[in-house]
C-alpha cells in the first residue's frame, strides 16, 4: 500500500499554509488516495481549507475535492478518519436502490457527510450533535448554510462546537450487517477571539484564540450514526469531562468496543447500544481499542497510561 503525504505551502506575504493533518486513505479500483488537509495562518488559506482531496496515485492529479468548511476561522480542519463503504443507496428513496462506492466522516465542524467516492458528489450531510451553532445545514450546492455573527471577534464569540470540534482524530468504525456508523462525538461549545497579529518570520501566526465556553461542560457520547439518511440509531452519554481521546472498534461478532469518558474500556451491543462489559483503567483514555489474533485466540487491546492492556475470551474462541 502506497500512500502520499501532501503539504501545500503557499508563499504569500502571509505566509499562509496548508497540511495534511488527517488520516490518508487509499482505494484502488480507482487509484485514488483520499486524505483530509489543514490550514494555519492566512486568510486566503482558509477560504480553500479544510478539503478532502482524491488524487491519482501514478500522476498526483487532483480527481476531485470536497470543502467541508469554507472559510474555516474556527480551525475545525478535516482530520477525522475516512470510512470507505461499499452499500446499497438509496438516499432519495427511489427504485432500483444501486450500491455505491461511498467515502464517509464525521466532521470536527458537526455534520456527518456521504460522498461517492469515485465523483465526489455529495450525497448526505446532516449534523450529528445537538450543539451546533454556526451553521443551520448543508445546502444543496453542497455548502453549509451560515447563521450570522458566528465568527470570532475581539470581544470572543460563543460558537457550537468548540475548537476540539465534535469529533477529532480518534478512530470510528462501521458493520455492514448494522449499516452504522460508530463515533465518539463531544456536545461542547467555545469562545472565540480575534486580534491583530503581525507575521513575522520564525514565529507562531495565529490572529486569535479559543477556550471552552464557561456555562457548558463538555459531554462525550458514543452515537450510532444509519448512513442512509444519518439518523442517530442509538446513543450512549458518558460520566466525565469529555477530556477522552478514545475511539472505536467494531467487530463482526456484533460488538463495538470504545475508551469511555470515566477510563473505563467497555463493550456495547453494536445494533442497540446496550452496555456488555467494561473494565475500569482509571486513566484519561488518548488511545484507541485494536484487536489481534495469537495462537488461534483473538485478542482486544488498548493503550491505557503507561501500560497496554489485552483481553480474550476463554477457550481459545
Amino acid at each position: 500500500m502506497f500512500i502520499i503525504p501532501i503539504a501545500l505551502w503557499l508563499t504569500t506575504p502571509a505566509a499562509a499554509q496548508a497540511q495534511a493533518d488527517g488520516g490518508k486513505t487509499l482505494f484502488t479500483e480507482r487509484c485514488a488516495v483520499c486524505h483530509g488537509a489543514d490550514a494555519t495562518g492566512g486568510t486566503f488559506a482558509t477560504s480553500i481549507l479544510p478539503r478532502l482531496l482524491a488524487l491519482d496515485v501514478h500522476t498526483g492529479r487532483l480527481k476531485w475535492y470536497y470543502q467541508f468548511t469554507p472559510h474555516n476561522v474556527w480551525d475545525w480542519d478535516g482530520q477525522a478518519p475516512l470510512a470507505l463503504i461499499d452499500a446499497p443507496w438509496n438516499g432519495q428513496r427511489v427504485e432500483p436502490v444501486e450500491t455505491r462506492k461511498l467515502v464517509v466522516q464525521a466532521n470536527r465542524n458537526g455534520f456527518f457527510y456521504v460522498l461517492d467516492r469515485e465523483n465526489g458528489s455529495l450525497l448526505l450531510g446532516r449534523r450529528f450533535v445537538e450543539m451546533l451553532t454556526w451553521a443551520d445545514g448543508i445546502g444543496a450546492d453542497g455548502r453549509p448554510i451560515l447563521r450570522p455573527n458566528q465568527e470570532p471577534t475581539e470581544a470572543g464569540t460563543r460558537v457550537c462546537p468548540s475548537l476540539i470540534g465534535a469529533s477529532n482524530w480518534w478512530s470510528t468504525s462501521y458493520l455492514p450487517q448494522t449499516g452504522l456508523y460508530y463515533v465518539q462525538t463531544l456536545e461542547s461549545c467555545g469562545i472565540f477571539t480575534k486580534r491583530r497579529d503581525e507575521w513575522i518570520a520564525g514565529r507562531v501566526f495565529m490572529g486569535g484564540a479559543a477556550s471552552n465556553a464557561p456555562d457548558v461542560r463538555p459531554r462525550k457520547i458514543l452515537r450510532a450514526l444509519d448512513i442512509r439518511d444519518g439518523r442517530v440509531a442509538w446513543e450512549l452519554p458518558q460520566i466525565g469531562d469529555g477530556g477522552t481521546r478514545s475511539g472505536t472498534l467494531a467487530t463482526a461478532s456484533g460488538l463495538v468496543f470504545f475508551g469511555e469518558d470515566s477510563g473505563a474500556f467497555m463493550a456495547v451491543d453494536a445494533a442497540t447500544g446496550k452496555p456488555l462489559w467494561h473494565f475500569q483503567t482509571s486513566q484519561t483514555l488518548r488511545a484507541s481499542p485494536m484487536t489481534y489474533s495469537f495462537d488461534d485466540r483473538q485478542y482486544v487491546a488498548i493503550a491505557a497510561g503507561s501500560n497496554v492492556l489485552a483481553f480474550g475470551l476463554p477457550g481459545g474462541r
